[in-house]
């Protein structure tokens, strides 16, 4: 039906015989209209095809019932478990998702700021200090993930990166590596620095000092680390680290994958370790030793947050998701030999 043939309430209440206001309180199951009389109006409307103005309903109300979700990326199994587990929430509780993925700030305040939400949750740093403060200020309610932020209407979930770099980092340790290296994510990313941060902090704790020249650039994505591998790989051959830490497990992936076409064996040859457990590490060989971080806990706990702000019951708080240390077979067995 084009929109100039549209079936308006207008209609609806002509083919009915009543007035308008008593369509709308018919439709709106609100008093004034008897059981019989709704449910006729109900039918009209139904034959009729008749669909309520979103629009018009928002501008009585004030409000959109969605939440928009605004992110630079939304590839790899950790953004797809964030987005359905956020989805699933955003239903359960009666609102719908609006996911926009952009790199300009513009875009995203203008979205934020411009009523077509009613309240957001915001992955990655894809917004400065002084967007955090303006959004604040106008009190639209956001939760930001795996970023540190809290005030009145601004809060966060993130996952404990710099304590589960520390674990991770002390496990290798443990295992007897003095020569460690690290898979970086992207800079200036809250989790990947973290990680990084206590990763060397458990090096500094036994008197190491991390080589930077044991760096891989990973950027998250199993492609990336794969093919830096390789070249890494080909310009260090006389001094190699005997294990690696990986920002993410699709780096460790790519990692792993770069050092077997490289005739090395994992774990016999090096041990691996990875962030998040994402679900494809179910269908990887050999089975990785990672962080797991429960992706839909972050989810869940987001939506909660984000709805006890929007309802003026909560102010922005930090919530911090716990994550886990699981041990699999890439980790060679430490024998004290």
């Amino acid at each position: 039906m084009t929109k100039k043939n549209r079936v308006t309430i207008r209609d609806v209440a002509q083919a009915a015989g009543v007035s308008i206001s008593t369509v709308s309180k018919a439709l709106n199951s609100l008093d004034g209209v008897s059981p019989e009389t709704r449910v006729e109006i109900q039918n009209i409307a139904s034959r009729l095809n008749y669909v309520p103005s979103l629009m018009g309903k928002q501008l009585k109300s004030g409000k959109t019932k969605m939440i928009g979700v605004y992110t630079n990326r939304i590839s790899g199994p950790y953004f797809n478990s964030l987005i359905d587990e956020i989805a699933f929430e955003s239903k359960l509780h009666g609102y719908g998702l609006n996911v926009i993925v952009s790199d300009e700030r513009d875009v995203i305040m203008s979205s934020l700021l411009g009523n077509f939400v009613d309240g957001a949750i915001v992955v990655e740093d894809v917004l400065n200090q002084k967007d955090i403060e303006t959004i604040n200020s106008n009190g639209v309610a956001t939760v930001f993930i795996n970023r540190i932020v809290a005030d009145k209407k601004v809060g966060s979930v993130a996952f404990d990166s710099f304590e589960k770099g520390y674990l991770a980092g002390n496990y290798l340790l443990n295992l007897g590596h003095k020569k460690i290296g690290y898979v970086n994510g992207v800079d200036d990313i809250y989790d990947n620095d973290q990680r990084f941060q206590g990763f060397k902090a458990a090096l500094s704790k036994v008197g190491l000092t991390y080589n930077e020249d044991f760096t891989i650039a990973g950027n998250f994505v199993e492609e990336d680390a794969y093919a830096n591998t390789l070249a890494f790989i080909d310009n260090q051959p006389a001094e190699l680290p005997s294990a690696f830490l990986a920002a993410n497990d699709m780096s460790a992936v790519g990692l792993i994958k770069a050092l077997t076409e490289k005739n090395y064996s994992v774990p016999e040859d090096f041990s691996v370790v990875g962030f998040d457990d994402v679900e494809v590490l179910k269908y990887f060989k050999p089975s990785l030793t990672t962080i797991h971080n429960s992706t839909k806990e972050q989810g869940k706990k987001a939506i909660e947050h984000l709805l006890e702000m929007m309802g003026g019951k909560s102010v922005g708080r930090v919530i911090e998701v716990k994550g886990t240390l699981m041990i699999r077979e890439t980790a060679i067995e430490y024998t004290g030999e």
